[in-house]
This record gives structure tokens, C-alpha cells and sequence, in this order.
């Protein structure tokens, strides 16, 4: 497959495991690992080695280990090449070291493109297939002094290279990997601390560092494609997949449990499949806590021929926090046990993507070589299973062939089929485990090779129609709940649903066939039997659902016989439906809501409030089925607006969000909400160090952070309630007198000089300059004033023209006051901003001449100018260092006579006074929703600002309250509604039916 994927369920292997390719057998390694650095200061690991680690008080490498040559494969590739080749290999795997290649920036090792020629002749000679690996968490010393892929713009440079690397070795082999584990260089570079860079607690740089890795992945790729002989090569990108679980036990801590499921999020495997799926990344492993990083692609999924599987184990984590393992399973060197049934889980959900899977990695730390031949036994035993069950599996490469340098574990860690020492040596010894692995490397090609000839004897089989009871009884049920969240279940359900076509008699029930509905086996009013949707997405869907029903803010009840119910609100989502004759998908999918809906009762019989949701994504169809009752709280026009609002979504294959957005939509139309418009070292415990450690460090800062988070939520809907009222009391009668400045949002502590007849202090209009900054105390947000919104009279004109005044004086004053500064002035300079807004770092809030208040606030005096808008002095003066126009409406600012400066010229009357002021209303309202847009980018966006503008120019307000998006952006409302949703939703369905209601549908 080329751009992306678009599958969602396992695909069937082609011929002999892929297509005429024997199923591929072999080893992998490191360069570096097994070579080392020319010198101490090539690459980003030859520094990191001689660092030191937790503020300094361990090193970075276990003993403090050197790598120097490792087991020297640079200059003894020929034979341990050959111990590959007599253990059967037929491909290898070894990484192109960018250091070497390119050891100063721009100039490029002619020596070191002659040794890789050198290895891939060797290859040749031997009979194995090159599999490539551009970056394997080594780069040169002078790229990650430029920051490495922490910064995006450095990207050119390892495509730069990418492009150098393909056109000498392009025709040496066929499969190209991009980047050997993104998210584990990221998570232990930005988080964990154990990888160069050496950052701990750094979340927000793991999940940048990681997006930019991907993004350049996608970007190498086209690369690689455009050049000569590259859309012959495979081009693919490698993930560890790895989960963590709580020990089974007869009772677990719910905070180990928590652990767990927030270590599996922040390791990443779905986010990464969903990445490569759709182009959209979504890094969120713990709202309130950790900022969400959020990006759709444009040029939609990056493009992938394979996907790399490197599988070891799983975690689990004990009531102490410290990794351990299951009652009857076997623990390793490393801080996991053996776990075989967990890799046809990781090989189910990689196939997701549609594309080849190659396992370019599984092994086992053994220094005793006492668990090795239980791990090659079963590990392999699970490869088979996986391709007899129709994943498109086409080769295992085992980590490693030598024992070698294990990046921070240094030399304690073993895991070569030859034994190697740093004694200066440089001897292989052969471990006894070497037959057992060399006979499965006999025996997988052709025992592959026969299974796909019994599957394609077996039509139905080779479709991918897996029989789930059959797949049951081969797996076990012990490894079924072994495998944690979803894991094997959802393997098998998926894997069935595959070539599944739905009826309405046999769409499951989900309080009755609570099985079947991918919920866990709990009562639902979801049912996702194909498993679309994803388990968090169902939570929150559920937790939504669960508040439209008890009409729960923003949500409300509606009237039922007489009494106050809430609307039930029920989800069903599918791959297909199976068509009858004649029958076009949209009748169908009406036909199956509509059925749906009374066989499964949804609503109160009395009065028919339930609705149900449809979606068939292969059929590409949504309806929305209301019961009468229902129907005359969610209109059929109604109805079409959510779905034609959620078509772009389905549209970029986002399931997830598209069935989030309509259930709010649903439950906010039920509310009475306007439609929304617009698009949409040995002795030391690294696991519990690391988990410690990190804890330790980012505990502070996460607290503050999720304290800022929730404040920061608070305030903007309080400001968003603020402006609101106001906007509604200055179109009522205070036109002429707002509360607050615009620039800055705050309340104005003194009454605009210029109002009741003069500046406050007895002044005559000419002399209101003076006067703007005498406080006349007092507020003027309840006087009756409306000089614009009034018919016309002379109160109106003089008002004006008293406003006018003052504000011209003023502008003199400020201006004046910057040109040459006296004693006073240049104090309240210095209070004011340096660089003032114009600069483009954000209003100013800090006063010119600004006086404390009795309160202790800042005055904060108004001025307005000739065109009527209002600000503080202080955020006036600022601008006025760069600006010349009204920061609103960008018409002049004149400091002239009223002669000067036009305003004497006639001004409208009557219906043209009250169509100046909607005007000037409205464009002080969308620079009011500006400002605070750009205060609060997570919670307002830029399409939500022009749907309030243009409401508030019809109705006179805007219902910030009842806005969808406004809503989806909630993080403690998403927090809530997950948590809500997690444990299904029992009560049963009311009775109700379709009849008599109505609903609409459509495609996408």
C-alpha cells in the first residue's frame, strides 16, 4: 500500500507470506550497537555515555559502561554474516549509521559508503535480503547540537541525508525503514531520561520530538518514492509495540490499575496507529494534567508500505510499583516476563494499518541461557498461529545475533545467540540455544507457505472470515484474560467482523447481547460489534448519553405525559449492512434505524423521546432516528445540520470524533440550541527508579499545571458570560458607556469624564482632555444612555460631541506625553508597556499615569475616540507608540479640532443612527472575541468567533453556552463524561418505538 492505510481490520497474508517472497527469517542489529563510534564525540550517544543521569547522581550507562567497538561487526561483518547464514537465515537487518556517513554536516564519508557496499556484497553473496534502517536512536554529534528532531525546521537534514543514503545504497536493498522506534526515542529522550538527550519530565517535548519524527517519516518516504528505483522499494517505519497491566492478583490498588492504563496511553500505540491511519495526531495521555498536542495533517496519512513490529513483552506493574510478573510466568533480565500470547495482540493491531508486517525485533535478556529456548519455542509457535489466522505476517527477525551494547543497560543485559565479552577478545562463543532457533528458521518458510495454501483451498477462509469460536478455543481462554484491555477478545471479534454484513435481526442488542456490543460484556446504549470505535471515544459517547438522559447542564429534560424526562439516546455503529435486492444504502440504513429502534424499545412508550444514532462506514450512510416526542425537540432540519456537520469528519476516516460531535449536537438540539454553522547500573531497579524519578520530578509542576488548567477554563467562560451581559446592555440603552476596555478586557474604576453635560469636575468640553483623568467615580453600566439608539435629539449630538472632545484631548495629552516626557510622565512611562501591542506581544495591561483605587486596583480611565470606541488610557498609550487607527475599527485616530478632523460632518438620524451602532456593536464584539481567542486558543477557536459575531448581529446575543464545539473543548467535561461512560449504562430502554416520529440520513 502506498499513502497511508485504510483498513481497520487484520488483512489476509498474500503467497508464502508475501506475495513470491519466502516468509523472511533472520536476525537484526545495530550498527552502533555492535560497532560503536569512531570517536567519542560523533554522535548523540558517544556524548550522552560519558554524562551523568538524576541531576548527577548516577551515570547514564550501568557501571558506568563504555561502548568503544562493542563486538566490532564494522570490521567483522564477514563472519558473523556467515554465522547468520548457517543458522538459515534469509534476510538481515542492520542500520545505516548517519554519523558515519555524514560525520560533519554536509560533508560525507566516502570510506564509510565503501564498508556498507562492502556488507551489502556480503549479503548478497549469502543469499539475504537487506532490510535497512535510516535511524536507529543514533545521529550525529552536530545535528543534536541543533537541537535534533526536538526542533521541526532540522528535518531537512535527515531528509538531506535520507536522499544520500538511497542513492548510494537504493539498489543494495529492497526494504527501507525510516526511523527503528520514534516513540521509545522520544518517551526515554523528553520523559524517562535514559536516551539523548537526557530530559526528564519534559511531556510536551516527548510529544513534539515524536510528532516531528513522524512527520518526517511521512516526508522521507515521498523522498525515497521520487528518486530513481524508489517506487520499487518498500518504504516503512518500525514501533515497539508494549503495554503495561496490573498484576492479577486477589486485589489490585485502583491506583496501580490508573498507572497502568496512563503508562500504556503515554507509550503511545494507538496514537500511532491513528496517526498513520489518518494523518491526525492527537497526543493527550492525561487531560488537565498534560498539555494535549493536536494536528491534522493536510497532506492527510503519511505514506507506508510496511509496518516494522518489534515485540518483547508486556509490563506489569505490582502495588509497589515495581515491574513483576504473574503467577506461572517466567521473568527476564529485563523488567518483564516472557509473554507469547501477547504478540499475535501486537500483530493484530499493527495490521490495522492494512500493510505488510514484518516483526523486526523479538528476543530475550538471558545471560544464563536458561529461558531462551521457552522464549524461541513459544514466541515462535505464536508467529505461526498469527499467520494460520490470516494476518498478513511475512517474516521474524530475532534481536540479536552477538550480544552487544544495550544503549543504557550498557553490557548487563545479554541477549545474542553468541556469547560476547569485553575483555578485548572480540570471541563469539555459541550458546546452546542456537538449534532451537535454527531449527524454526527451518521450518517457518515452508510451514508458512503450506498455511496459505490450506487458506486459499479454504475460500472462505482466505476472505478473512474467522470463525470466533474456532479462534476462542485455539487461543485459550486464560490468554484471553491475560491480555488485558481488549486484547485477544478484540482480536477475535475483529478479525470475525471482517467480512461481516449486518441485518437488523441480527444487529445485537446492547442490554441484551452485552457480549456482542464491544463494551466489555456491560449493559450499553452503544453497540459497536465490528469495534469502530475506540474504547475512550465509547466512554465518552457513553458519559454524554448518560447526561442526556438525566438532562444534565448544558443538557434538559423535555416534557413526557405530563412529566420532566430526560431523552434516551442510543448509538449503533457498523462496518456494512447486508443489502436486499434493489434495495439503495440510504432506504437501508433508514430501514435499519427505524427497526432498531422499536426492536430495541429506545424511549418512553408514553410519549416515544428516544432517538438512535446509525452509523455504516462502509456503506458510507448515517440516520438519526426520532420517536415523535423526540421529533418536536429535534426537528428533521435539525437533524440533516448535525449530519451534514460531521460529513468532512467521517470523511478524513475520524469515526471517533464524528460520533462525539453528533451525540453533543443531538443533546444540545434537545436542548433547544441553535445549530452550529461552519465546518467543520545492576543493582538498581531502572523500572522503579525511572517510575520514581519521573514522578518525583514532574509531580510539582503537573499539580500547578492541571490547577492552571482548570482556572484557566474557568475564567474564559467567565469572561465569555462578561461579555456577553455587556454586549446585551450596550445594545439595550448604554451604547455610549461599556464596561471594559477591549484591548485588555478590564472593568473601566472611573465613569467617562465626559458625560452629563461636561468632564466631570466642572470643565467646559474644550478643556475634557484635562478632565479624562479625574476619576468622576461611579459606574455608567446602568444609566439610561442610548445616544445612537435613540430616534435623534439634540441629547444625542451633544453627547457625541462632549465625547469627541474628550477624546481627541486625550490623544493629544498621550501622544504629547511620549514626545516629550516630563518628570511625571516619564514615571508613567515606565509603567507602562515597552513595546506596546502594536509589537505583536499582546495587549498591554499595565497603566499610563494610572492612580490606584481606594480598592487598591489600577484606574483604569476611559477614553474614547471620535469613532466611539472606548479604551483604558494605558492600553491607548501603548498602542499609540506604533499604531495611527482605532485598534477596532482601524479608521484615523485625530488629535485635531473637531474641524480638523471631520467630525463636524453630518451624522445620521433615526434608522441610520440604530445601523451605525449595530455596526459599531459589531465590530467591537468580534475584536472583544478576538482577544479573548487569542487568550484561550484550547477552548475558542477562530470559527467559533464567527459564529457568535454573526449570531450576536441577529439576535442581539450570542449562546456561548450551548455551542458544541465550545463543549467538546471542555477537558473536565471530556474527564467527566469518560469516567461516567466507563462503567456502560444499565438502566434498560423505555419501550419506545419510531412511530409516528420522524429522522433523516444521509451519506458521505
Amino acid at each position: 500500500m502506498g499513502r497511508g492505510g485504510t483498513a481497520s481490520h487484520p488483512q489476509p497474508p498474500g503467497e508464502g507470506g508475501g506475495g513470491d517472497d519466502p516468509f523472511q527469517v533472520g536476525f537484526a542489529i545495530s550498527v552502533w550497537q555492535s560497532s560503536g563510534d569512531q570517536h567519542q564525540d560523533a554522535s548523540n550517544w558517544g556524548i550522552f555515555e560519558r554524562q551523568r543521569a538524576l541531576f548527577g547522581l548516577m551515570p547514564t550507562i550501568a557501571h558506568n559502561a563504555r561502548i568503544k567497538q562493542s563486538c566490532d561487526f564494522w570490521n567483522r561483518y564477514e563472519e558473523d554474516l556467515e554465522r547468520a547464514r548457517q543458522m538459515g537465515s534469509n534476510c538481515f537487518r542492520l542500520s545505516l549509521e548517519w554519523h558515519r556517513i555524514e560525520p560533519e554536516q554536509g560533508r560525507i564519508n566516502l570510506e564509510a559508503i565503501q564498508r556498507y557496499h562492502d556488507i551489502f556484497d556480503c549479503m548478497e553473496s549469502k543469499g539475504m535480503e537487506a532490510h535497512v534502517t535510516l535511524h536507529h536512536f543514533v545521529h550525529p554529534a552536530w545535528f543534536e547540537k541543533l537541537g535534533g528532531f526536538l526542533k521541526e525546521e532540522n528535518t531537512s537534514y535527515f531528509l538531506d541525508y535520507t536522499q544520500t543514503a538511497f542513492r548510494h545504497f537504493g539498489k543494495r536493498a529492497k526494504y527501507w525503514a525510516t526511523f527503528n522506534e520514534p516513540g521509545v526515542m522520544s518517551f526515554a529522550g523528553h520523559v524517562y531520561g535514559s536516551f539523548p538527550p537526557g530530559r526528564m519530565g519534559h511531556v510536551a517535548g516527548c510529544a513534539r520530538h515524536l510528532l516531528n519524527m513522524l512527520r518526517a517519516h511521512g516526508k522521507a518516504y515521498d523522498v525515497i518514492k521520487a528518486m530513481p528505483g524508489g517506487q520499487e522499494s518498500q518504504v516503512g517505519i518500525v514501533w515497539n509495540y508494549f503495554w503495561f497491566e496490573p498484576k492479577t492478583s486477589s486485589w489490585t490498588p485502583p491506583y496501580v490499575a490508573w498507572l497502568s492504563r496512563f503508562l500504556t496511553r503515554l507509550w503511545g500505540n494507538d496514537m500511532f496507529m491513528h496517526y498513520m491511519m489518518t494523518g491526525d495526531y492527537d497526543w493527550n495521555p492525561l487531560p488537565w494534567i498534560f498539555t494535549r498536542v493536536h494536528t491534522q495533517d493536510k497532506t492527510g496519512p503519511p505514506g507506508c508500505d510496511f509496518l516494522g513490529l518489534n515485540y518483547y513483552s508486556r509490563g506489569v506493574i505490582d502495588w509497589k510499583l515495581q515491574p513483576t510478573c504473574n503467577a506461572g510466568e517466567v521473568m527476564t533480565d529485563m523488567p518483564y516476563a516472557l509473554y507469547p500470547e501477547g504478540l499475535v495482540v501486537a500483530v493484530h493491531h499493527m495490521c490495522k494499518l492494512g500493510v505488510p508486517v514484518y516483526i523486526t525485533e523479538t528476543g530475550v535478556a538471558d545471560i544464563n541461557d536458561d529461558r531462551r529456548p521457552q522464549m524461541i519455542n513459544s514466541y515462535m509457535a505464536e508467529v505461526e498461529r498469527a499467520v494460520q489466522l490470516g494476518y498478513d505476517l511475512r517474516g521474524i527477525m530475532y534481536w540479536t545475533l552477538i550480544d552487544n551494547f544495550e544503549w543504557g543497560f550498557g553490557w548487563t543485559t545479554r541477549f545474542g545467540m553468541y556469547r560476547w565479552e569485553d575483555d578485548g577478545t572480540q570471541k563469539r562463543i555459541p550458546r546452546p540455544s542456537i538449534a532451537v532457533l535454527k531449527g524454526w528458521f527451518a521450518r517457518l518458510p515452508g510451514r508458512v507457505a503450506e498455511l496459505m495454501k490450506e487458506r486459499k483451498k479454504k475460500g472462505e477462509k482466505a476472505s478473512g472470515d474467522v470463525d470466533v469460536e474456532e479462534v476462542e478455543e485455539e487461543v485459550g481462554e486464560e490468554a484471553m484474560e491475560l491480555a488485558g484491555v481488549t486484547t485477544l477478545l478484540l482480536l477475535v471479534h475483529a478479525a470475525a467482523a471482517a467480512a461481516t454484513q449486518w441485518t437488523p435481526g441480527a444487529f445485537p442488542d446492547p442490554k441484551v447481547d452485552v457480549k456482542r456490543c464491544g463494551r466489555g460484556g456491560v449493559a450499553s446504549n452503544i453497540c459497536d460489534p465490528d469495534l469502530v470505535l475506540g474504547d475512550a471515544a465509547k466512554d465518552y459517547i457513553e458519559g454524554v448519553l448518560k447526561a442526556i438522559w438525566k438532562g444534565e447542564a448544558p443538557y434538559t429534560t423535555g416534557d413526557c405525559a405530563g412529566n420532566q424526562e430526560g431523552y434516551q439516546v442510543a448509538v449503533a455503529v457498523m462496518r456494512k449492512m447486508d443489502l436486499e435486492a434493489g434495495v439503495g444504502p440510504a432506504q437501508a440504513a433508514k430501514d435499519f434505524a427505524t427497526t432498531l429502534h422499536t426492536k430495541w424499545g429506545i424511549g418512553n412508550p408514553a410519549c416515544n423521546n428516544g432517538i438512535l444514532f446509525l452509523l455504516s462506514i462502509g456503506d458510507r450512510q448515517i440516520y438519526i432516528s426520532t420517536g415523535k416526542g423526540a421529533q418536536e425537540a429535534l426537528s428533521d432540519a435539525r437533524v440533516a445540520s448535525i449530519i451534514a456537520d460531521i460529513r468532512s469528519t467521517l470523511r478524513a476516516k475520524d469515526y471517533d470524533g464524528a460520533v462525539e460531535r453528533a451525540v453533543v449536537d443531538i443533546g444540545l438540539g434537545l436542548a433547544g440550541a441553535a445549530p452550529k454553522g461552519g465546518d467543520g547500573d545492576a543493582g538498581v531497579d531502572w523500572f522503579t527508579v525511572g517510575i520514581l524519578g519521573v514522578m518525583a520530578t514532574v509531580v510539582g509542576r503537573l499539580v500547578m499545571k492541571s490547577i492552571k488548567r482548570k482556572s484557566e477554563y474557568r475564567e474564559c467562560k467567565r469572561m465569555l458570560a462578561k461579555l456577553k451581559r455587556e454586549q446585551e446592555n450596550l445594545r439595550s440603552h448604554a451604547w455610549s458607556c461599556p464596561q471594559s476596555c477591549p484591548i485588555c478586557l478590564e472593568d473601566f474604576t472611573t465613569q467617562p469624564p465626559w458625560r452629563n453635560g461636561g468632564g466631570g469636575d466642572g470643565s467646559k468640553p474644550g478643556d475634557a482632555g484635562e478632565a479624562s483623568t479625574s476619576a468622576a467615580g461611579g459606574s455608567c453600566l446602568d444609566e439610561e444612555a442610548g445616544p445612537l439608539l435613540a430616534a435623534g435629539g439634540s441629547t444625542s449630538d451633544e453627547e457625541f460631541s462632549r465625547m469627541s472632545a474628550a477624546g481627541r484631548a486625550a490623544v493629544r495629552r498621550l501622544r504629547q506625553r511620549r514626545r516629550v516626557p516630563t518628570d511625571a510622565s516619564s514615571t508613567h512611562a515606565a509603567g507602562s508597556s515597552g513595546n506596546g501591542w502594536a509589537d505583536g506581544a499582546g495587549p498591554s495591561t499595565s497603566l499610563a499615569g494610572g492612580s490606584a483605587d481606594q480598592d487598591g486596583r489600577s484606574a483604569r480611565v476611559p477614553v474614547t475616540l471620535g469613532c466611539g470606541h472606548t479604551f483604558c488610557e494605558g492600553c491607548l498609550e501603548s498602542w499609540l507608540e506604533k499604531g495611527v487607527t482605532c485598534p477596532v475599527c482601524r479608521k484615523p485616530i485625530n488629535e485635531g479640532s473637531a474641524t480638523d478632523s471631520g467630525e463636524d460632518q453630518p451624522r445620521p438620524s433615526g434608522a441610520g443612527q440604530n445601523a451605525a451602532a449595530a455596526d459599531w456593536l459589531a465590530t467591537d464584539l468580534a475584536f472583544r472575541l478576538a482577544v479573548l481567542q487569542g487568550r484561550y486558543p484550547s477552548y475558542i477557536t477562530p470559527s467559533m468567533v464567527d459564529t457568535w459575531s454573526t449570531e450576536a448581529e441577529t439576535t442581539g446575543s450570542f449562546a456561548w453556552e450551548n455551542s458544541r464545539d465550545f463543549q467538546l473543548n471542555d477537558p473536565g467535561a471530556r474527564q467527566h463524561y469518560q469516567q461516567s461512560g466507563g462503567g456502560g449504562f444499565s438502566s434498560s430502554f423505555g419501550g419506545g418505538t419510531s412511530f409516528g416520529g420522524g429522522g433523516g440520513g444521509g451519506s458521505w
